[in-house]
């Protein structure tokens, strides 16, 4: 269990960081071969447009950091499909980049207040766990208080302690569709740029001048949100059929 102190927001990002250089390669999977040669904001996968609409409509470009993870991925997406021919896109940086990295925190909780630390609040700004529907949709202000009370418990006696582990707890469960251990951030990480969700972090990291982040979603390889195309170099797509 790890515990959390309160420090001063204005320290330097850096140590929530990772910078990237130039030549870093990426790949990403898309169902189906009818893709947009150039990178586009306006391009959205059929696997993840809903009723409700699309769900990045931040235009962040997400991507793996190996091939096999995202050839590992499209197989397991295209399930259930009648897709047979499939693309894998690689790209590499063309510029030096700086992105958070959420890859190294063993639990949402410990995200959140490591993020809180360095002056980033994800609380009252209307962000949303969402579910099948509007019905099931939760505000994570539903855990606030929560927070909170952790942030400004003293953490000097045994029930402070068990509270927190309660509280902590609590938090974690929020976040936890799917336990992956070793990915216990993986949901957390998807969930920022979910719908809404996306334009407010996007916001919130580019003021922090950060390029994105990236998260372990998979134990072979970590998934880098960017949310600048500059700094890509073009698009080189291979048509592929996915076992």
């Amino acid at each position: 269990m790890c515990f959390f102190n309160k420090r001063n927001k204005e320290k330097d990002l850096n140590e929530l960081s990772i910078s990237l250089p130039v030549g870093k390669k990426f790949f990403r999977y898309d169902l189906g071969t009818d893709l947009p040669h150039v990178w586009s904001t306006d391009y959205h996968s059929v696997e993840y447009s809903y009723v409700r609409g699309y769900k990045n409509i931040c235009g962040a470009f997400f991507f793996y950091d190996n091939k096999d993870t995202a050839l590992d991925v499209l197989t397991s997406a295209r399930k259930g499909k009648d897709i047979s021919l499939n693309t894998i896109t690689s790209c590499h940086l063309i510029k030096e980049v700086s992105l958070l990295d959420f890859s190294k925190y063993e639990s949402p909780a410990q995200l959140l207040f490591n993020l809180y630390n360095h002056g980033i609040n994800v609380f009252g700004k209307g962000f949303c766990r969402y579910g099948n529907g509007p019905e099931d949709d939760v505000l994570i202000d539903t855990l606030k208080e929560d927070f909170e009370t952790i942030i400004h418990t003293k953490k000097q006696t045994l029930n402070d302690f068990s509270m927190i582990i309660e509280k902590t707890t609590k938090i974690n469960e929020f976040f936890y569709t799917k336990y992956l251990r070793g990915c216990e951030c993986r949901y957390i990480g998807q969930l920022f740029t979910d719908f809404d969700n996306g334009p407010l972090f996007k916001r919130m990291l580019i003021q922090c001048g950060s390029y994105g982040y990236c998260f372990r979603e998979s134990p072979t390889g970590l998934t880098y949100c960017l949310f600048d195309s500059d700094v890509l170099s073009s698009p080189t797509q291979e048509q592929v059929n996915a076992k």
